[in-house]
């Protein structure tokens, strides 16, 4: 548990004077566990499907413009020069990149905008020094951040702007052949109501990293549809591993245990729950029996050693070296994978569902235009805009790894999808994908999530314990709301 993801949302409230900090110090204590009930029924192997081909969603463009609408300049007479202050949180390769593209723009926009750029290394830092300009008045004009921390600082501070005013302004606006290029899940994310908050600047798909060439040497020809599919190919590797002559791989094999609360989520979602509050004063309610289902299967495979926890943070090296047949990861996780083993030795696959509905969950970073000056917030847009363009999409992807924002942007990816064939394939998820939790309650609700999955791996856990782990969490989650 990050004491900086506390840190961040006890600092976001407090500015508003809710004081509820001493209940967020109850996320430091573990849950202990003592009571019991019955595990639940087995579950059931269901035949393969086919997978999904890659096909964009189309969406509807809205006409509404909110009131401040009228605040925006009719020209561009007033950005002459105008210098703008942007954060971003992208390192390594990608923040080399954001800096040619941010060069690019301030050398070629005709109403010579500059972009002062300053990366902050992390969106955790970022985060934390967007807290700080909060009080010392030094705010950037337009900052790159998860998508929840931008839903908080709208709903708490109100100091962003409503992005749909300049997406649907007649001169400044887009056209609707962009607003339709863009996926429906991807173009929603930044939505409270009719309120944009933020416009899409990366995202990222929350999947399996598989090792095909392993598991057909185990004898399984496809990736698995179901949760029992998934057991029986992480227990044939583990097993693989027991009883080799190399003692030091002795429980490695299957699974790699993950605790991100994305990947929680994803199993909740593979056995028909993690149903999340659609309003802001609707409680969370993990005690269900879709989730103890879930948690059980969790669980089980753990205490199979079908599952694994490595002391590496890293994953690569265990999955080139055959000492995980998967792993929990993203599509940034891709290129950095490709390092160690030949790219078309594995793929990335979806998480399985009892329904064999594929589960794929996506999140990311988005910009938000903070509340200055009507010639500064027309030019943040205008920065934005030029960001978005399938060129510099395919630049920035090119080092991320990410997921392209518009159908547009595939045409310049043609040598990316060529060099690296796991990055095309999970293409195809496009249209599954569903959106991670973008409410600000996530940013505590999901590390308590996390915690009551660490648990599980206890061996003072049984799994008797799972509906009280569950209903503790619910109780947690709750008296961490704000009143």
């Amino acid at each position: 548990m990050s004491i900086t993801d506390i840190d961040l949302l006890v600092r976001l409230l407090s500015m508003n004077q809710k004081y509820w900090f001493w209940w967020l110090i109850g996320l430091m204590v573990i849950v202990l566990i003592s009571c019991a009930k019955p595990a639940s029924s087995p579950i059931r192997v269901l035949p393969t499907t086919t997978p999904t081909q890659f096909i964009l969603t189309p969406i509807a463009t809205s006409t509404v413009e909110s009131q401040f609408a009228g605040l925006i300049p009719e020209d561009d007479l007033g950005l002459r020069g105008i210098t703008i202050k942007f954060w971003y949180p992208w390192y390594g390769e990608a923040a080399g990149k954001i800096d040619e593209l941010i060069n690019d723009f301030n050398q070629t926009n005709p109403q010579k905008i500059i972009i002062n750029a300053q990366p902050m290394g992390s969106v955790e830092y970022l985060e934390s020094r967007m807290l700080d300009s909060l009080t010392s008045k030094n705010e950037p004009d337009i900052l790159a951040a998860s998508i929840p921390f931008l839903s908080a600082l709208h709903q708490e501070q109100q100091n962003l702007v409503d992005i749909n005013s300049y997406i649907n302004n007649k001169k400044w606006g887009l056209n609707r052949e962009t607003v339709l290029s863009f996926p429906l899940t991807f173009w929603n994310q930044d939505l409270d109501g009719d309120f944009r908050f933020g416009f899409p600047a990366q995202r990222d798909a929350h999947l399996l990293f598989y090792d095909q060439s392993w598991a057909k040497q185990l004898g399984y020809q496809s990736p698995p549809q179901t949760p029992d599919d998934f057991l029986n190919q992480s227990c044939a590797a583990a097993r693989v591993n027991a009883y080799d002559n190399d003692l030091d791989n002795n429980g490695t094999g299957g699974w790699l245990y993950n605790t991100n609360s994305i990947t929680v989520l994803s199993w909740l979602r593979g056995f028909n729950g993690g149903i999340l509050p659609q309003q802001k004063e609707d409680q969370y309610h993990f005690d269900i029996q879709s989730n103890e289902e879930a948690f059980t299967y969790l669980y089980k495979l753990n205490n199979l050693d079908c599952a694994w926890t490595g002391k590496e943070s890293d994953p690569y090296q265990y999955f080139a070296n055959k000492q995980a047949i998967f792993f929990s990861g993203t599509l940034r996780d891709i290129l950095l994978q490709e390092k160690k083993l030949p790219a078309d030795e594995w793929s990335v696959i979806p998480y399985p569902s009892l329904n064999q509905n594929p589960v794929v969950l996506v999140d990311g970073y988005s910009y938000g235009i903070v509340k200055s000056t009507p010639e500064k917030q027309l030019a943040a847009w205008l920065f934005i805009q030029w960001l978005t363009k399938p060129e510099n999409q395919a630049k920035m992807i090119s080092v991320t790894g990410t997921f392209p924002l518009t159908n547009t942007a595939i045409e310049y990816l043609t040598d990316f999808r060529k060099q690296h064939p796991a990055w095309n394939s999970a293409l195809q998820y496009i249209p599954l994908a569903r959106s991670a939790p973008n409410q600000e309650s996530w940013l505590i609700t999901g590390k308590v999530l996390q915690d009551a999955a660490w648990q599980l791996t206890q061996y003072t856990v049984k799994q008797g314990d799972i509906p009280t782990i569950l209903g503790q969490t619910d109780q947690l989650i709750q008296s961490l709301q704000p009143q």
